[in-house]
This record gives C-alpha cells, sequence and structure tokens, in this order.
C-alpha cells in the first residue's frame, strides 16, 4: 500500500507537471514575437523622402518599440519578484504552514536512530506528531488524500501567491522523501546486512536535511517572509504556481 501510494505522489505530479506544460505552450502559441512587430513597424516608413520628419520616424518608432519591451520585461519582472508576493500577513502565516504537516509526517521514519540515542527528541516528536500517524496509519491512503488536496489548493486562484507557493513547496519536499523510502523498502532483508553505521548515517542524513528544509519554510511564514531558498525545491515551486 505504501508503494502504491508513493507511485501515486508521482504519477499525481507529473500529471500536474505535464498539464502545466501544456498551458504554457498554448500561451506562447498566441504570443506574437517582438521582432515581428518591430520590423512591420519599421519598413512601413518611406525613406525614399527627403522630409526630416518623416525620416526621423523610423527611430521614432524604434525608440518606441524599444520602451514597450522595456516596460514588459519590467511588468514580467514585477509579477515574479513584487514585494507583495515576498510578505506573507495575518492568517495567511497559519495557513502557509499547514502543508507541512505531511512532509514532517511522511519523513519522521528517518530520525529512528536519533530517537532512540536520544529518548527526549523521540518523545517530544510522539506528543507533535503522534495524532496525525495514528491517522494516517487507521485511513488508508489518507497521506495520498491530502496530496492530492494540497495539490489542488497550490492551484487556487482564491488564495494568495505565496501561499500557494507553499502548497506546492510542501508538495515537492514530500515528492522528495519518497526516493529514500522507496529506496528503504525495496532494499528490504538486504539492508539489515548492511553495517550500522550505514543505514544510520544515511538514515539521519535525511532526517536532517528535510527537518532543516521544513523549520526554515515554518519560521519564515511565522516571521511573514516566504521562504523561497530552499536550492531547487523554491525555484521549481515558483516556475510551477506561475507568475501570477
Amino acid at each position: 500500500i505504501m508503494a502504491r501510494s508513493q507511485v501515486g505522489k508521482i504519477l499525481t505530479f507529473l500529471s500536474i507537471f505535464a498539464t502545466d506544460i501544456q498551458l504554457f505552450s498554448v500561451t506562447n502559441a498566441f504570443h506574437v514575437p517582438s521582432y515581428a512587430t518591430r520590423s512591420a513597424t519599421v519598413t512601413v516608413v518611406p525613406f525614399s523622402t527627403f522630409d526630416s520628419s518623416l525620416t526621423r520616424k523610423p527611430f521614432q518608432a524604434m525608440e518606441h518599440d524599444s520602451e514597450s519591451k522595456s516596460s514588459s520585461t519590467s511588468l514580467a519582472m514585477g509579477m515574479w519578484d513584487s514585494d507583495n508576493d515576498q510578505k506573507i500577513m495575518g492568517k495567511d502565516r497559519l495557513l502557509a504552514c499547514a502543508p507541512y504537516i505531511l512532509p514532517l509526517c511522511d519523513g519522521d521514519q528517518f530520525g529512528k536512530y536519533i530517537f532512540q540515542r536520544i529518548p527526549a527528541i523521540g518523545q517530544l516528536d510522539y506528543l507533535l506528531l503522534g495524532g496525525f500517524h495514528g491517522f494516517f496509519n487507521s485511513v488508508p491512503l489518507s497521506s495520498f488524500g491530502l496530496f492530492l488536496l494540497f495539490a489542488f489548493q497550490s492551484r487556487n486562484m482564491d488564495l494568495s501567491r505565496a501561499v500557494r507557493f507553499n502548497f506546492q513547496q510542501a508538495i515537492l519536499i514530500d515528492i522528495a522523501l519518497i526516493f529514500p523510502e522507496l529506496f528503504s523498502s525495496i532494499s528490504g532483508s538486504a539492508g539489515q546486512n548492511l553495517p550500522r553505521i550505514v543505514l544510520e548515517t544515511s538514515s539521519n542524513l535525511v532526517f536532517y536535511t528535510y527537518a532543516a528544509a521544513i523549520g526554515y519554510s515554518v519560521i519564515s511564514n511565522l516571521l511573514g517572509e516566504k521562504p523561497d531558498q530552499i536550492p531547487v525545491l523554491s525555484e521549481a515551486a515558483e516556475q510551477s504556481i506561475g507568475p501570477m
């Protein structure tokens, strides 16, 4: 069941990503290249006359086109990097933290060696996540259902872009955890023959990495700052939700 759920998450993400690519292609299909407009604007100006007012028009047209291109570029950059997008206000701070509960629970298993060595951390982990683990274990495919819900919420235009960004980034963190999970489940009994130091080191590395990413995201959201500095994942989340 776990393997099916993880494969389902990957297929769902790929289908959503493919849809984004198709929409991007359709949008570009209706885009008129600026060089075509520039060429048409310049060629209609008669150069054969000695009227100085006419000979200035090509250069005026080119200057106007350059200004339009510059303003369009500024507008596009503003859509991606506006100050409002970088700030998370009011109740959106808590809402932006909510989706990280999914990767937090899915990656919790990689901290088992840390919990064994430091029981206090294990007890704290149980107090914070024990209820969620109980729900996910008692309801089949509940984790996958929550993944689908978050995936659709990342496309919900009623939410602010910063909140949708966090939904998408939480999904990507959860997808990144699928690969060590699948490796762990596939290796099975073969992994039991590996030295404990190898198993413990690799498991701890995954735990520290994903815990740092989630901790950074949650703290940034609570402070009102968008957590967009996670290598690779933040950029992928930005591109996935689009400029609006």
